[in-house]
């Protein structure tokens, strides 16, 4: 993705890289769409995607028929919450108001590969911690901007649309910075265990570390804060959190830490 960029905007930012990771997640017809027509940056993808004549508009419906077939209303309905927040299997069963939905998980994970099970780093298997996640790039933005806003596409209302997912951007791609990251340290294969951790205590603020990278040899661990601009980096409190974890997990390991930014692409 990076070599095709710079073909198009040999001056491209990190931060259009991460817009067309977001928005395409590598897929090949996606990436030509949106470079073709001269949307090298941010803005320019958003409005592309967002035009009345944009196949993306409809592209996620089109993508899920021919997974599912005509019956994947249970399908689409648990996507919505996954894409909304709702991502543990209560709340996603009382979002679509179906006490049973682990059958339906199960098959959107393992049979169709469209969600991924994330737990806690070196959780055990049947661990209640667990929350789910769209796998795909697109189909994840598709669910979390233009099913969401449905309204305003059916009004005609597209500049609306447009500056609804500007305005959210720079929160939304930070979730997906951590997910590139990961990725980025999985194709060094050095880490025999690459994830996140976090825990819930009652009455506590949620602890949370966004990448949890366990070196081959399980003698050495790499822990980082993901974060779009250094500036909001809090060294404090991310200090707080590895001792947490160091406690817990890595009390004989060596541990490496980072704060991983746009400039890290």
């Amino acid at each position: 993705m990076k070599e095709i960029l710079a073909d198009y905007h040999p001056d491209y930012k990190n931060d259009d890289l991460l817009a067309l990771y977001t928005f395409t997640g590598g897929v090949p017809k996606y990436i030509e769409i949106l470079l073709d027509r001269g949307c090298y940056t941010m803005n320019d993808m958003i409005d592309c995607l967002s035009q009345p004549n944009s196949i993306f508009l409809e592209e996620g419906n089109i993508l899920l028929i021919q997974e599912f077939g005509k019956k994947y209303g249970n399908y689409y309905s648990i996507l919505s919450a996954i894409a909304s927040g709702r991502n543990t299997t209560s709340e996603i069963s009382e979002a679509i108001g179906n006490a049973s939905v682990g059958g339906l998980l199960q098959r959107l994970e393992v049979d169709y590969e469209v969600i991924a099970k994330k737990r806690p780093v070196l959780s055990k298997e049947g661990t209640q911690t667990v929350r789910y996640e769209i796998a795909d790039n697109f189909l994840r933005f598709w669910f979390r901007y233009l099913v969401k806003n449905q309204d305003l596409v059916q009004a005609g209302l597209f500049n609306h649309l447009a500056e609804i997912v500007k305005a959210d951007y720079p929160t939304y791609s930070g979730l997906i910075l951590e997910k590139y990251f990961q990725k980025q340290l999985k194709e060094k294969q050095l880490f025999r265990t690459i994830g996140s951790w976090w825990e819930a205590a009652k009455g506590k603020e949620q602890n949370e570390i966004d990448i949890v990278a366990v070196y081959a040899d399980e003698k050495k661990v790499f822990l980082a804060e993901v974060k779009r601009q250094g500036k909001n980096f809090k060294p404090e409190l991310f200090h707080q959190k590895v001792e947490t974890i160091r406690t817990k997990l890595f009390f004989k390991c060596e541990i490496e830490t980072a704060c991983l930014t746009l400039e890290d692409m």
